[in-house]
């Protein structure tokens, strides 16, 4: 996969973008690295994941994706989008 690339040229772009698509298609997901993110902040991350889906179904389904409006923001269930 694409390591460091130069956002501002278009045809690097394009092929950033199509190696991205090819991942997830592939295998579903892919990792970015070299963003800065501290990894306090991206452990902070895991941890509130892991609460957030341990939380009862009623709970997600409160902030479904189909209550989202424009902002396409929300929780999905399993095989649900």
């Amino acid at each position: 996969m694409a390591s460091l690339f130069d956002a501002s040229r278009v045809t690097e772009r394009a092929r950033v973008a199509r190696e991205i698509e090819q991942a997830c298609r592939d295998s579903g997901f892919f990792y970015v690295t070299g963003h800065g993110v501290s990894g306090e902040v991206l452990a902070r991350l895991e941890r509130e994941s892991h609460r957030f889906f341990a939380l009862p179904r009623a709970a997600k389904e409160a902030i479904a994706m189909s209550m989202g409006g424009v902002a396409w923001r929300g929780w999905f269930p399993l095989g649900g989008s």
